[in-house]
């Protein structure tokens, strides 16, 4: 029974040991794409950002009633806090990841706190 059981490890160590390189190098283009889409998903936030505050300056009906702007502030805040949230990802993941995928593709392998 012993032996059955060596025998199965040791194929399975081969089929580890010769996929290996490809796994690893899909492991690290997933983080390198993760990093791009957290930093097109930044921009997005930022061109938002952009357009509410153009919205704001242009003063649109909708959004105004009488004096009161409270329409195109509550907009103004959606997109700030969109923008926040996105902005501390991405200094905290997304840059770090395009930076340096490989440290991250190590940090996933380890057991425990990710």
């Amino acid at each position: 029974m012993d032996e059955k059981i060596l025998e199965i490890l040791a194929k399975v160590e081969g089929i580890i040991a010769e996929k290996s390189p490809v796994i690893w190098k899909a492991f690290i283009r997933q983080h390198i794409i993760n990093g791009i889409l957290t930093c097109v998903l930044i921009l997005v936030a930022i061109i938002g950002m952009s357009y509410g505050f153009d919205v704001l300056k242009s003063e649109p009906k909708w959004a105004m009633s009488g004096d009161d702007n409270a329409g195109a502030v509550f907009i103004l805040l959606v997109f700030g806090i969109v923008l926040m949230i996105g902005v501390v990802e991405f200094f905290s993941c997304g840059l770090t990841k395009l930076v340096n995928p490989k440290y991250h593709a190590i940090k996933d392998l380890m057991p425990g706190k990710k």
